[in-house]
């Protein structure tokens, strides 16, 4: 099974939380049970969170990527999709994969709730949580329909509130209200 992470290797990004959390999650399964690969420019993290992997009992199944010029292009191999950042606006990176039908365990920032319905769509997890991230892990690796279903509620979700027709349609009643105002 794949777990994905698309996000640059910076502190905020908090890929220590992920590392651990399926480390925790996976470290009785053989090899290649459970594979995390981690997406995304190298920033000032990578030597660091390297060193760190090495001393895992996962660290072979959790793997650096480097940057990619279209990482969507990635997210149709992965079972899930990970995101562990301690501050987010929206992310790009989680409405891509959730339009291409991967549910999410993400952390509880920023306006990520505004996109993922906790055990709906996706997983919900406070940022320093390493337990219940763990848990959310291991629980989406366990239950497979659960899994696809909530890729299904992902792609229906950001298709009816993300997509481009209906954030046009958002945009202009904001930009109306503005006016009347």
């Amino acid at each position: 099974m794949l777990f994905i992470s698309v996000a640059n290797l910076w502190a905020k990004k908090n890929h220590r939380l992920l590392i651990d959390a399926f480390n925790e999650a996976f470290k009785d399964e053989g090899e290649g049970a459970a594979n995390l690969v981690l997406v995304g420019q190298d920033g000032t993290e990578r030597e660091r969170l390297e060193r760190h992997v090495d001393r895992l009992t996962t660290k072979k199944n959790i793997h650096f990527f480097g940057g990619h010029p279209n990482a969507s292009s990635l997210l149709p191999e992965a079972d899930v999709f990970c995101l562990s950042s301690d501050f987010e606006g929206l992310p790009i990176a989680l409405l891509e994969s959730m339009a291409a039908g991967i549910p999410s365990v993400t952390t509880k920032v920023g306006g990520i709730p505004s996109a993922v319905i906790d055990y709906q769509t996706g997983c919900l997890v406070d940022p320093r949580d390493q337990e219940n991230y763990a848990l959310a892990l291991r629980y989406l690796f366990e239950n497979p329909s659960v899994r696809r279903g909530m890729g299904e509620a992902a792609f229906n979700l950001v298709r009816k509130n993300f997509s481009l027709e209906s954030m046009m349609i958002k945009t202009i009643k904001a930009y109306e209200k503005a006016l009347v105002n």
